[in-house]
Order: structure tokens, then sequence, then C-alpha cells
């Protein structure tokens, strides 16, 4: 009888490890065919691609990426014209490319007016007064104001005094209607392609630039 018992409770117990073991597979299945169906669910589903940056195609963007500039150079240098330079070179570099300024520059203007360390960028226009173009100025100014008129202006033409890109502070505010905030913003917009970027950028007003315009140069 006791064989008997042990033999049912072996069997029993058979039976419940078999079972555990069913369950035990039944449950890992489906947790791998959950997994499968989840990750192949996931590789089916799109997603927004999100649109490309238009790349800029401005001749700017373009010479930069190819490491080069262009600058035109004019006035008192010994060889004036358009020069190929390299990303970053600074006014110095086409000075010296132009073989130098001429025994007609000058020298005053150029110290006191041109940053030689100021770095380039394309399209920039760079001139170079002459000592003629200077004593030509000095003496039409005395002139105007001998006549009691204005020095800026001479048979029509304008006598461009102050640089906008490389005159100090102080020599901007001499200008008439330009306080310290307008300098501020004429030194905050450097470098100008054009005298008419003062008005662009919304530094000066039409009418106060109108004033003035004979009296600037690049």
């Amino acid at each position: 009888m006791f064989d008997e018992k042990s033999q049912d409770s072996s069997k029993k117990l058979l039976n419940w490890q078999f079972i555990l073991f069913i369950i035990l597979v039944v449950v890992g299945l489906s947790a791998i065919v959950f997994g499968l169906h989840t990750l192949i669910s996931l590789s089916n589903e799109s997603y927004p691609l999100e649109e490309a940056a238009p790349i800029a195609s401005n001749s700017a963007l373009l010479t930069t990426i190819q490491g080069f500039i262009y600058v035109d150079l004019a006035g008192a240098v010994k060889n004036p014209g358009i020069y190929q330079l390299a990303v970053g070179s600074r006014l110095a570099t086409v000075i010296s490319k132009s073989g130098g300024f001429t025994s007609q520059a000058d020298a005053e203007s150029i110290s006191r007016e041109l940053n030689l360390a100021q770095r380039l960028k394309d399209g920039d226009k760079i001139y170079i007064s002459s000592q003629e173009e200077k004593e030509y100025q000095q003496s039409a100014a005395e002139f105007c104001q001998g006549l009691g008129g204005d020095p800026s202006q001479v048979s029509g033409e304008s006598l461009t005094l102050i640089s906008i890109n490389n005159a100090t502070a102080s020599e901007i505010q001499t200008l008439e209607g330009i306080g310290e905030k307008r300098v501020e913003e004429i030194l905050a917009g450097r470098p100008y392609q054009s005298l008419s970027e003062l008005v662009e950028k919304e530094i000066l007003t039409e009418s106060l630039f109108g004033k003035i315009q004979n009296q600037l140069k690049l």
C-alpha cells in the first residue's frame, strides 16, 4: 500500500512538472511572438523626413567654399585691379600683391584711415587716396569757405572726406547730424559695400544721408 501511494505522489509531481514546463514554453513562445510582431511593426512604420535646408547659391558663399575671394583695389597703388585672395586675407596682403603704394599716395591719410590688419571679404572695394587729391580737397575747401559756401561741394563734384569703413569714431562724429549712437551703429555695421547701405541698414534716414553723402567715402 505504501508503494502505491509513493507511486501516485511521484506521478502527480511529474504531472505538475510537465504542466509547469508546458506553461513556461507557452509563455516563452508568446514573448518571442510578441517581440517579433513589435519589431516588424516598428520596421514598417514610416517617419517623416526633415527637409534639408536649402544650400545658398550666392557668389559670396560659393567663393568662401572654394577658398578664395575677389577684391577691387584702386587709387594710388602700383598695380590697381581686381585681385584673387585666400579667404581671411587682410588689407596688407592685397596692398603687397599690388606692388605697394605709389610715391603719390597720401601717407597721412593711409596711416590715419586705413586699417592694414582689416580682414577682407568677397567684393570689397579699396581706394587709396593720393597726395594730389588731398591737396585738391584742401584747396577746394578753403575756396568754398572763403565764399561762405559748403566745403563739401565744389562745381558739382563731391569731396569724399570721411571713410565709413576706416574712419575713427571721432572723425565720423564731425559729420552733421551724427551723434554718439549713430556713430556706434555705423561702426557696428562695417564693412560696407556701398554708401547707400547706411540707409538700407536703417542707420541713417534718407534725408540725413542726402545732406552728408558728399562728405563720405567707402
